[in-house]
């Protein structure tokens, strides 16, 4: 934004905000300004003769600044940061937490729907029937595996019968 330092009618004019401020949308530059004409009116309180160079700043002076601005930002948005970490780890945990119980669900609406409560209905129905099975056997036919052994012998001590012939 580099103008000169008088205008079109000849009147002379403060040169800092050229200076200061490179480009409309310059933050940095925007503050440095406001730093300076803040140094300028604190010495105008305290009642310090302002010189004709606060008008067109020095590149020393525009560095220092520009500097302090830059710095004054930095801390600002590391503070912002600071200021926003628990929210945003709150935030984290609160999403991380809606997602388990999610995945949650899903696993209980998987395990406990229709096909799997008929799934498992039928897989109880044929163990209690061959639970059945084994329980009568026993009670009713407590010597069956005795007197399959004693089929077996009687089998081994009969002779063969021979082929005709």
């Amino acid at each position: 934004m580099s103008n000169p330092s008088s205008s079109s009618n000849g009147a002379r004019y403060s040169r800092a905000f050229d200076n200061l401020v490179e480009t409309p949308d310059d933050t940095v530059g925007l503050l440095a300004y406001t730093l300076f004409k803040q140094a300028i009116r604190e010495d105008a309180v305290k009642g310090v003769h302002i010189g004709g160079g606060v008008r067109d700043p020095s590149t020393t002076t525009v560095q220092v600044y520009r500097a302090s601005a830059d710095m004054r930002l930095r801390d600002f948005a590391a503070n912002a940061v600071d200021a926003a970490r628990e929210d945003i780890l709150n935030e984290n945990t609160i999403s991380a937490i809606r997602q388990a119980a999610s995945e949650i669900n899903q696993n209980i609406d998987r395990n406990t729907g229709i096909r799997a409560a008929v799934t498992a209905n039928i897989i109880a129905w044929i163990f209690t029937i061959l639970l059945t099975y084994a329980v009568a056997t026993q009670i009713y036919m407590p010597n069956w595996q005795a007197g399959m052994v004693d089929q077996i012998k009687r089998g081994h001590d009969q002779p063969s019968p021979k082929p005709p012939g």
